[in-house]
């Protein structure tokens, strides 16, 4: 395996640093700790989630650099692995980190936090809420929201309504701010009502379609901001609309580089509620993010269709991640549970 670690093929070296993961000697510990640095950015992110395995000090001074890394996959399970580690040494040197100036770090501290249950993990993701980068504050509104803490709701209130600014401000910022309501959440209600009411007819129906046509089209120019901030907030607006428009811009949304908004995505295809985005939302079952898994375990209890179902015991039986498993096993209850509101196919 040792050697293994050296293979010029890429899949040998990520494979073999998996399998290391079950060996805590010294001679192992350090061969993964050169393998840190390998030109691969799987296989840096495979040795992280060994190291993680081992987890003794000589595994934590790795993952503690590996927040660093320049590839995501890389400080993504290296924060995992950390957080799943918890413990007082790894919360103080979080803690020391979360204030620093680079925003990769931070980020990925916030992601280590949001796997610790402890209320000074609470305490942290509470003051990144205020980061001056909406990036880090926007992860920090997702970790706390997993933590299931009541003392964080007013925190969390406080911090949609600074998302929704955010969009606000970008749709202001491109030239795009013709029409658009003083919040997002006072858009989402005009859709909403006249979602709710009987069909326009003639001249109304004409203008209403055109003010729905307006707002999305709006909606898609800011799925092309940099900021996956901008993208998860539209993301999570676009689920409000039942066209086949918004539909449209939400499977292409799956394949965004941010796990972030593609678990969005889900969400938001779910609470559309249309059976024809199950096969797109089955090929995210293999999705490299936990994150994603997690909001499609969610969604797919919504589904009765045997595929979804399917797609559930696989994920509450093979699933690594414990909160996916999780998950899963509630969808397939609440299934046999046979609730009103479940979307067929």
């Amino acid at each position: 395996l040792l050697n293994a670690l050296k293979d010029e093929n890429v899949a040998v070296r990520y494979s073999a640093a998996g399998a290391l993961r079950h060996l805590n000697e010294p001679k192992v510990v350090e061969a993964l700790a050169e393998a840190i640095c390998d030109s691969n950015e799987f296989v840096r992110s495979s040795v992280a989630y060994a190291l993680g395995k081992i987890g003794n000090e000589r595994a934590l001074k790795v993952l503690f650099n590996a927040l660093s890394d320049d590839r995501e996959v890389v400080r993504f399970s290296a924060s995992e692995a950390l957080g799943n580690l918890g413990g007082d040494e790894v919360i103080l040197e979080l803690q020391k980190r979360i204030s620093s100036a680079d925003q990769r770090l931070r980020l990925a501290v916030v992601e280590a936090l949001s796997h610790i249950k402890d209320k000074r993990a609470v305490g942290m993701l509470r003051s990144a809420l205020r980061d001056a980068d909406s990036e880090v504050s926007f992860k920090a509104s997702l970790a706390l929201m997993n933590q299931e803490c009541l003392d964080a709701i007013e925190d969390l209130i406080d911090a949609s309504k600074q998302f929704d600014a955010t969009l606000v401000e970008w749709f202001q910022h491109n030239d795009v701010s013709a029409a658009i309501p003083a919040t997002v959440e006072q858009s989402m209600a005009q859709d909403s009502n006249s979602n709710e009411e009987e069909e326009p007819r003639g001249e109304e129906a004409s203008a209403a379609e055109d003010q729905e046509d307006g707002t999305l089209n709006r909606l898609k120019e800011a799925l092309k901001s940099p900021s996956s901030n901008v993208r998860s907030c539209t993301v999570n607006t676009l689920g409000d609309f039942k066209s086949m428009k918004a539909r449209e811009l939400l499977l292409k949304t799956l394949e965004d580089p941010n796990e972030y908004v593609r678990s969005a995505a889900v969400t938001s295809l779910g609470k559309m509620g249309d059976p024809l985005t199950l096969g797109a939302l089955l090929a995210l079952e293999t999705d490299e993010s936990e994150e994603v898994r997690f909001s499609l375990a969610k969604t797919l209890g919504l589904f009765e269709d045997s595929m979804a179902e399917a797609a559930l015991r696989r994920l509450s039986e093979n699933e690594k991640d414990l909160e996916v498993r999780h998950a899963a096993r509630m969808g397939l209850e609440r299934r046999k549970e046979d609730q009103p509101g479940k979307l067929t196919s």
